[in-house]
């Protein structure tokens, strides 16, 4: 069985976060660096070539021409230091020194790079209100990169900047208007996350397509996404799966985990298990979390590999370790029931708290069971009420059913029967067979809200066509009692109920 798992909410902190923001102006600035240009100047660019060759005497007038204030040899001296040649070492506090004295004479390049210099520290103190200050010089003459620099600070804060999501919104606007490609994907997400801007699917789509014509695989993958789930464009997981391909092809680890979501679904492609785990594999390989757990599942379930308890632990082991909550839920289930690895319920625990302390409802009701059980930690029935308590809060099905029975038995918490129906009824609303057969009892016994038999029949119906026993026999019971037009009543409200799940969305 495939497991819940949010790879939403591990997708959004890698593309958002600010690693990624930096590794994408790092690569910018440092190809922005090492960029040499014929706006140098004929003599200039001939001193460069001479200066590569080891030439002293042309070291020498390039210098003196920098510090005559010759602004394209000042660059190109920064260029140098920055990046080092066979007879100048890499030197840079000399390279932030001569773009600085290009940079206030006005050279856009040279003010980016100082702008980043500052920034990260290279050659200067780091000074992130001093950097602001040199991208908005450049970014006020058109340029987008400074542009797109100057919405990566305004969005990220720190350093003695303050976040401001207006700000940062209005420099990406600009850029990708211009058709700056990190631009357009950071400004499709602010409108997709409403960051600065009011929410807008549609814009976010907009602007996620256009930074996935430029080839961006991250857009690709979030373009995909768009489709596979219908925000903001129409739904069509065939166009879906044709951007997650895009993205997957170009080695982007998403784009390759929620390909192999679609083969193995069957959405938008023809249903392949092995292709699936090739992809699952691929995206693994490179550390993504989700696609680990997807894969070790793979391995637990025989789908598209050969089943192996001990490589599927593997797995689920390297997306635990890197904190990801499901894989932490599932690795504590090995342990359990000795999957793949030796039995060891106190081990068991241990990764069910880890992921239950995240927030994971699966471990929150792992943890629930283990205390209620006294399955690896004491018994306690106190602290299973509390766990599964976060569990049903957190809207987790099976923990609101667990935590209603509680209350209904007195177990950990005061008995009440009210309390354990409100319960119940959250369970029974999500098409929990255990909630559904629980509220069915109490309308057939008067338990926490008057009798009613039609209600009674109905819910034990419901919990009776999943395969809940007990409701099969109350169900029973209950036709010993009732009339025909009664129990007819009570099949079309079961029927009424499924129907409104199965409806689609508005």
């Amino acid at each position: 069985m495939r497991p819940y798992h949010n790879s939403r909410s591990y997708r959004s902190a890698k593309l958002v976060g600010m690693e990624w923001c930096v590794k994408i102006v790092r690569v910018m600035l440092v190809a922005l660096g090492c960029w040499q240009v014929a706006s140098f100047g004929q003599s200039t660019d001939d001193l460069l070539g001479e200066v590569r060759r080891g030439d002293k005497e042309a070291w020498e007038r390039l210098h003196n021409m920098g510090n005559a204030g010759n602004a394209s040899a000042q660059m190109a001296l920064g260029s140098l230091y920055q990046n080092g040649t066979d007879t100048v070492s890499k030197d840079l506090a000399q390279s932030a020194r001569w773009y600085l004295l290009a940079a206030k004479q006005g050279e856009v390049h040279a003010q980016i790079w100082v702008g980043y210099a500052y920034m990260y520290g290279a050659g200067v103190a780091k000074d992130a209100l001093e950097a602001a200050k040199w991208y908005q010089k450049a970014a006020d003459r058109g340029s987008e990169l400074a542009q797109m620099s100057l919405g990566m600070l305004y969005r990220a804060g720190g350093r003695g900047v303050t976040p401001n999501l207006p700000l940062a919104a209005k420099w990406f606007r600009l850029a990708a208007e211009r058709g700056e490609v990190v631009s357009q994907l950071s400004l499709a997400g602010m409108y997709e996350k409403g960051e600065g801007v009011p929410a807008d699917s549609k814009l976010a789509a907009f602007w996620y397509r256009k930074a996935a014509e430029q080839g961006n695989a991250d857009a690709q993958t979030e373009l995909g996404r768009a489709y596979k789930y219908g925000r903001g464009v129409a739904q069509d997981p065939v166009l879906a799966a044709q951007w997650f391909r895009k993205a997957a092809d170009q080695g982007n680890d998403e784009g390759q985990s929620h390909l192999a979501e679609a083969y193995h679904s069957g959405d938008g492609v023809q249903r392949n298990l092995p292709e699936a785990a090739k992809w699952h594999r691929m995206a693994a390989a490179q550390g993504n979390a989700v696609s680990q757990v997807l894969l070790g599942y793979a391995y637990h379930n025989g789908q598209g590999v050969p089943k192996d308890l001990a490589e599927a632990v593997q797995w689920f082991r390297k997306a635990a370790e890197q904190g990801y909550s499901t894989g932490q839920v599932a690795l504590g289930q090995a342990y359990r029931f000795g999957d793949g690895v030796p039995k060891d319920s106190a081990e068991s625990v241990a990764w069910f708290r880890k992921a239950a302390i995240q927030d994971n409802e699966l471990g929150q009701l792992a943890l629930g069971h283990a205390y209620a059980n006294g399955d690896g930690v004491p018994k306690d029935a106190v602290l299973a009420a509390s766990w599964y308590r976060r569990a049903a809060e957190n809207g987790d099905a099976t923990g609101q059913a667990f935590l209603g029975d509680a209350y209904y038995r007195g177990e950990g918490v005061p008995k009440d029967w009210a309390e354990s129906v409100k319960w119940f009824r959250k369970a029974a609303a999500q098409g929990n067979a255990m909630g559904q057969s629980s509220l069915g009892r109490a309308y057939q016994k008067g338990e926490g809200l008057p009798k009613d038999a039609v209600l009674a029949y109905m819910w034990h119906n419901l919990a009776a066509a999943q395969g809940w026993n007990s409701s099969a026999l109350y169900r029973k019971i209950l036709e010993e009692t009732m009339g025909q037009a009664e129990i007819a009543q009570a099949q079309r409200l079961s029927r009424e109920w499924l129907a409104s799940r199965q409806a689609p969305a508005q």
